[in-house]
């Protein structure tokens, strides 16, 4: 707004230069009924909806760590300013690119919005997704209805309870299902979880401490860790 302040909106700027690709980037876009809404990146994560579903449920929502509202708004800066240029050399003409980032925050999540608009369910924390093993934590994408599941968890009787055929009911009964989960993981070897997982499709991955990174067959086999010149024999370093 304060070019146009001074009078010197989109149009009367392009009549000097009409290839001018000019971008704007404001918390709330700008014209609307926030258009001159101060913000923070609290305000961005809160009203771009992902922290009403961030955290564990029996507690106040949480924001994730660094600035993620910032980098979703500057990729959807980046992606329009080069469509805008493209377009320009095939025209000759820019354009004005208005940029809100609650909107660039709210589009980038995959299922927030559309879970709403095509459904009416409204995404709510559901806990953690990082749960304890025997000997360590592993990651859960937790993607909905996913049978294979009951195979790795060796509980073929669920795969004849009805209340698990439908994505409506699965969502109803889902912390009881995912308890079962935390459960049979507690007992497990986080790799076992983790292997165990991988060759029946379903996203688990093992949060690695140092130690696990340092004693990873795979980054040993592709020679990830160096010795630098100078140093003890043990002094490893990421490559």
């Amino acid at each position: 707004g304060e070019l146009a302040a001074l009078g010197l909106g989109y149009d009367e700027l392009a009549q000097t230069n009409p290839g001018l690709v000019l971008l704007s980037v404001t918390p709330y876009g700008q014209t609307g009924p926030r258009d001159g809404w101060q913000h923070t990146e609290a305000t961005d994560w809160a009203t771009s909806g992902y922290q009403y579903f961030a955290g564990d449920p029996q507690r106040e929502p949480l924001m994730l760590p660094g600035a993620q509202a910032e980098f979703h708004t500057a990729q959807a800066a980046a992606l329009a300013a080069l469509a805008a240029l493209h377009q320009r050399d095939r025209s000759g003409r820019g354009q004005s690119i208005d940029i809100s980032i609650q909107e660039a925050s709210l589009t980038t999540h995959a299922w927030n919005a559309v879970s709403w608009t095509h459904t009416g369910h409204v995404l709510r924390r559901l806990g953690s997704d990082v749960f304890r093993c025997a000997d360590g934590w592993v990651f859960w994408m937790r993607r909905g209805l996913e049978t294979n599941l009951f195979a790795l968890i060796e509980r073929p009787d669920l795969f004849d309870d009805p209340r698990l055929e439908e994505m409506e009911i699965w969502r109803d009964i889902n912390s009881e299902l995912w308890d079962i989960v935390r459960a049979w993981c507690a007992e497990q070897p986080m790799l076992e979880v983790y292997r165990r997982a991988q060759e029946l499709r379903i996203a688990v991955t093992p949060v690695n401490t140092v130690a696990d990174l340092l004693a990873s067959e795979q980054l040993a086999e592709r020679d990830w860790f160096v010795t630098p010149p100078g140093t003890a024999d043990d002094d490893r370093h990421p490559g």
